[in-house]
């Protein structure tokens, strides 16, 4: 579970640990990171923690071989790192961009997703892994000011259909294309005008809750979803279906 420490993330890794699996939790900072582990088994589950930064390709093969050493495999990778708000990377728009801004969205989120997998994917093969890549609902409604997001997770879905195709039988590899969800790094950033403005356009009339990402990726995981490989599948409140 990379990105697991907070957020969307950490809701991913909890949810997963009740039904069952055995965590490993990869970020960048320490005590997010404890605060995670802690609470997973706190609650009775199996996790370990793993600070790493996985924009170093070396971190991702050292993340690999840890989930092999704790668990004796993988069954599921979650490639959550990367996203918008509150990350390091700016945002704004293309006109004020640079070049360097463009390539840290990639990275932090296109290359540390193919990073992981491509460590993950020998174990994987052993059992007849999952891979579930955390992509954005902005690629099929792009917004303002979030160019260089959107095209970074529009490449996720690419790269995700990609591996589908060339891991396959062995390893489903999927996407969620997450909408707006509330959690602390959004909360701070949205206006409650920009909340309103949303739940009037979203369906379900509320913004997506953490936890219901992770129901989504429990799913895609599970042997339910044994005939789903390449899929890009919206979870967002309805919010493109008004």
């Amino acid at each position: 579970m990379t990105g697991g420490s907070q957020g969307i993330g950490r809701a991913i890794a909890v949810g997963l640990a009740s039904f069952g699996c055995r965590i490993v939790v990869a970020a960048r900072r320490a005590d997010p990171l404890r605060d995670a582990v802690d609470e997973i088994n706190g609650a009775g589950g199996e996790a370990v923690g793993v600070q790493c930064d996985l924009r170093v390709a070396a971190d991702a093969d050292t993340l690999a071989a840890r989930a092999g050493q704790c668990f004796g495999g993988i069954d599921i990778l979650v490639n959550n790192v990367g996203g918008s708000f509150g990350t390091d990377f700016r945002r704004g728009p293309l006109l004020e961009l640079t070049e360097d801004d463009v390539l840290n969205a990639l990275h932090a989120n296109v290359v540390t997703t193919f990073s992981c997998s491509r460590a993950a994917v020998p174990l994987l093969r052993e059992g007849g892994g999952s891979i579930v890549n955390i992509s954005s609902v902005v690629v099929r409604t792009p917004m303002p000011g979030f160019g260089a997001y959107s095209a970074a997770k529009a490449a996720v879905v690419n790269l995700t259909q990609t591996m589908a195709i060339e891991w396959a039988p062995q390893v489903r590899v999927n996407a969620l294309l997450v909408g707006h969800v509330d959690t602390e790094r959004t909360r701070g950033a949205r206006s409650d005008e920009d909340v309103r403005w949303l739940e009037r356009h979203i369906s379900q009339g509320r913004l997506g809750r953490p936890g219901d990402i992770a129901g989504a990726v429990a799913y895609l995981g599970s042997p339910l979803a044994s005939w789903v490989t390449g899929a890009a599948i919206p979870v967002d409140g309805g919010m493109r279906a008004i």
